[in-house]
């Protein structure tokens, strides 16, 4: 009686077995994995990069002297004009020096005046045999002398002058102040930077691009500008400069990108966003780009990955092929050699995988 109960169980539990085949074709030794079509796409990928917003006429402001900052008369943002005075330096010292500058000439002046007068009389009575040439000379050598110490003393009168008036400083041209770099009561020199100056010049974005990229763009071609202090719409530009000199960063090279038009509150030395499309291949052919996530790489340093092969009633065989990748875009990577669009690869879930293993492949609900 025992073994009839048993062996109805054990038929009772195959046929629930059958039964649950019957309803889930995906059986438990089946690896599931999410897979995907193979497909080609347009051969120009978007990229971004990080950038700084210059002006073509950004000036750098220094004293020509040394000195305390004892006033400071504009901030960033304001407007100025060609002539206005910006700063002041304690022109003290250089008052001093000035002004005696002016009286070692007024002295100068008046020996000159002395000894022009001496060589006149000596001129006249020389020509009267009443003294003699050596005296003569003499006063003449006085007189010229003379000459040549007041042309120094008014070379170093306006020395003085020209010094005293760098004390103040003046505004090149009309523009706006874009940054302070000095706070008053500071010891400054004439290498110190005291303003930026945007002299109404255009403004741009200067990037940096890999040297994989620099040689696919062109002057002229189109970019994108977003700046996350400047609101409203982003900024239409055009690339205007390509270097061909790297930036010692990465081996980078800096790209100026014009700005079609400035927005109200637009400063230089912001942040800015550039997106542009690039060619991959300066070509209007189609490319290969999958999901960096289906992308292996083996002991020997070969990247492959899993195509699904023979697809039946959602299962598969996962075949492991070798591939040859390219550039890496903002949807995944560039496959240039192993794939054909219309394949269908492992995307998700190739970890453990086997080459010849059955997959499961369950049907994608349709949006």
């Amino acid at each position: 009686m025992k073994r009839f109960i048993l062996g109805i169980l054990i038929i009772g539990a195959l046929a629930s077995c059958g039964k649950e085949k019957d309803k889930y074709p995906l059986d438990l030794p089946l690896r599931p994995v999410v897979y995907e079509q193979v497909i080609s796409t347009d051969n120009v990928i978007e990229r971004s990069y990080s950038g700084i917003v210059k002006s073509e006429a950004l000036s750098k402001l220094s004293f020509r002297v040394s000195g305390t900052m004892i006033d400071k008369y504009v901030d960033i943002g304001d407007s100025v004009k060609k002539g206005q005075i910006l700063a002041k330096l304690d022109n003290t010292e250089y008052l001093v020096k000035y002004q005696q500058a002016l009286a070692d000439l007024h002295k100068g002046q008046a020996l000159l005046a002395d000894s022009k007068a001496n060589y006149e009389r000596s001129k006249v009575l020389y020509l009267e045999n009443s003294i003699s040439k050596a005296q003569f000379q003499s006063a003449l050598a006085n007189y010229e002398s003379g000459v040549s110490s007041v042309v120094a003393l008014e070379k170093q009168v306006q020395y003085s002058k020209i010094q005293l008036g760098y004390t103040k400083l003046l505004a090149p041209a009309d523009g706006t102040i874009g940054s302070v770099e000095t706070e008053v009561n500071q010891v400054v020199s004439p290498q110190n930077v005291i303003f930026t100056l945007n002299t109404s010049g255009k403004e741009y974005v200067e990037f940096n691009v890999s040297e994989s990229v620099v040689s696919l763009l062109k002057i002229g071609e189109p970019v994108t500008i977003a700046i996350d202090s400047v609101k409203g719409e982003p900024i239409k530009g055009e690339i205007r400069n390509i270097s061909t000199v790297s930036s010692g960063f990465g081996n980078t090279y800096p790209v100026k990108a014009e700005l079609v038009s400035s927005p109200v509150g637009l400063r230089a030395g912001m942040t800015a966003e550039v997106s542009l499309d690039v060619n991959l291949h300066q070509t209007k052919k189609k490319i290969v780009v999958i999901p960096l996530s289906a992308v292996q790489k083996d002991f020997t340093g070969n990247q492959f990955i899993f195509v699904i092969k023979d697809i039946k009633n959602q299962e598969g065989i996962a075949e492991k092929r070798i591939i040859k990748t390219g550039a890496v875009t903002n949807t995944g990577i560039e496959v240039l050699e192993g794939l054909n669009p219309g394949e269908y690869i492992v995307s998700m879930g190739a970890g453990r995988l086997q080459s010849g293993e059955k997959v499961g492949v369950p049907l994608k609900e349709e949006n």
